[in-house]
């Protein structure tokens, strides 16, 4: 049995990453978050159901994801679909995040809006104060706010740390100019951190651009299954590969980004 975190986590809000750029690497697995560490992600978002967006993760994962050598975010996420939640799934939300409290994780990841996509300040500030001291990001619930400015003050308001978002578009590049706008209305008082298609292709541009010091990135690969037998499924490919990170793509990342903010 994998022990509990100690409660007195010192990587609590990843304050204990002193590398000038943090590179985040979400995963959905224990072999993709292993990989990711050691290809020299600072910092792992640990989900369940990439393919759906991130939902949160199982006990178990949570559990043995303590051993892990980085902070560890776990995405808060009850179900897929939109962010617009009910009082059942608050609650929800919140018993999460005492779990990954009591295992002594670094921090949670999450977001709410109204039906009119504005930020859910007051059941945010109830999630936050169940957070205690974790460290907390808000997810791209972001981008599907009216206004990202105002959504910027909003997070401040509420108390997060950082803010995941592509910048109101499908892939963080193509929100490039939002982006660098949330940055600066941010101003130092909250991280922005670029997610949605980062890698080797932009992170220059993200770094020199838009000002960015915190990348997200999945940087995932499909490795075959171990399976040799094929039955009823033989011809559905993803039941006989699974979801990893490509360490490569971890390692160019970071290298470029680093390269951008030395020229910079």
């Amino acid at each position: 049995m994998v022990p509990f975190c100690p409660t007195d986590d010192t990587n609590a809000g990843g304050l204990a990453i002193s590398n000038p750029i943090t590179i985040e690497v979400c995963v959905d697995s224990y072999e993709a978050a292993q990989a990711a560490v050691e290809a020299g992600a600072d910092r792992i978002e640990l989900c369940s159901a990439l393919s759906e967006g991130g939902l949160t993760p199982s006990f178990g994962l949570m559990q043995i994801a303590c051993q892990l050598k980085v902070p560890v975010f776990v995405m808060i996420r009850p179900r897929r679909g939109d962010f617009t939640y009910s009082s059942d799934d608050m609650a929800i939300m919140a018993r999460d995040i005492c779990m990954v409290k009591e295992l002594g994780l670094a921090g949670v990841v999450f977001g709410s809006t109204h039906s009119h996509g504005r930020l859910d300040k007051v059941g945010m500030k109830v999630l936050k104060t169940a957070a205690g001291s974790l460290g907390t990001t808000l997810h791209r619930a972001i981008d599907v706010a009216p206004d990202a400015l105002e959504a910027v003050e909003a997070a401040i308001e509420i108390g997060f740390d950082t803010i995941l978002t592509s910048g109101q578009a499908r892939k963080a590049i193509d929100g490039i100019e939002c982006i660098a706008s949330m940055h600066e209305k941010a101003d130092g008082r909250i991280n922005i951190m670029a997610g949605s298609g980062v890698g080797p292709g932009n992170a220059r541009q993200l770094v020199t651009e838009a000002g960015l010091r915190h990348l997200h990135l999945s940087a995932s690969i499909r490795k075959k299954s171990d399976m040799t037998h094929r039955g009823l499924f033989a011809d559905a490919d993803n039941v006989y590969t699974r979801a990893s990170v490509d360490p490569e793509l971890v390692q160019q990342t970071r290298d470029l980004a680093m390269a951008a903010l030395g020229s910079h």
